[in-house]
């Protein structure tokens, strides 16, 4: 994992750690630990207190992850599990209708 997106996040800097670890599953698209540390903090970000049409871009930006996750990485039973779940998580319709009822 990379160091600068650990020592980030441990301090609470979630905004910043975010753009390490996009940088880094862009360039390890099939990285599962990665992929999995990018939807964490993506959909972290998403439930905090910020304009609207932010947190629909870091779930809109998951859901992004997910698509070129599941076309580049080695495909097997786990990894198909971990596309399913991600995919039931960051469903961005039902997401989107839990982050607009938290919101109001």
């Amino acid at each position: 994992m990379n160091s600068l997106y650990i020592k980030l996040k441990e301090s609470g800097n979630y905004f910043d750690a975010y753009l390490v670890i996009k940088n880094a599953l862009s360039k390890e698209l099939g990285n599962k630990e990665l992929f999995r540390e990018f939807i964490d903090v993506s959909l972290e970000i998403a439930m905090y207190d910020i304009v609207f049409d932010e947190r629909k871009q870091y779930v809109t930006e998951a859901d992004s992850a997910l698509v070129l996750f599941a076309e580049s990485t080695d495909m097997d039973e786990e990894t198909l599990m971990l596309i399913k779940n991600t995919k039931e998580q960051i469903n961005p319709e039902l997401f989107m209708k839990i982050l607009y009822k938290k919101r109001c």
